[in-house]
């Protein structure tokens, strides 16, 4: 997981450097002076540099699973998938359209004054 931002932040500020160097390249060729522009154009990329940055290491920590965490989810899935094997295929067929029935049943519509309508009936 960590391992995984490092390299995102690498790649972030390794594209801030070459995008600098640009810059910089750019201004030298035509023997400008660095100017309100360039200052401007540089806060306007660090910035967008930062907040992925920020955001990644911040905020995206606990949007993420654990291992622990993956493992239950692992466990449960595999709990379904030996307890489906063992259904009949009456059963299977049975359990689908109990699924579908319970998934047309919350298919809901704006109509066009703006209530919301359930698509069912």
């Amino acid at each position: 997981m960590t391992d995984t931002r490092l390299k995102a932040t690498k790649y972030i500020w390794t594209a801030f450097a070459l995008s600098m160097l640009a810059i910089m390249g750019a201004t030298f060729l035509t023997d400008s002076t660095i100017g309100a522009g360039h200052v401007v154009m540089t806060a306007i990329i660090a910035g967008a540099c930062m907040i992925p940055t920020i955001v990644m290491w911040e905020k995206g920590a606990p949007m993420m699973m654990s291992d622990e965490q993956t493992a239950r989810k692992s466990k449960r899935r595999a709990n379904v998938d030996r307890l489906i094997d063992r259904l009949s295929d009456e059963e299977r067929a049975a359990l689908f359209d109990r699924l579908q029935d319970e998934a047309e049943e919350y298919r809901y519509s704006l109509s066009d004054d703006g209530e919301l309508v359930n698509m069912r009936r």
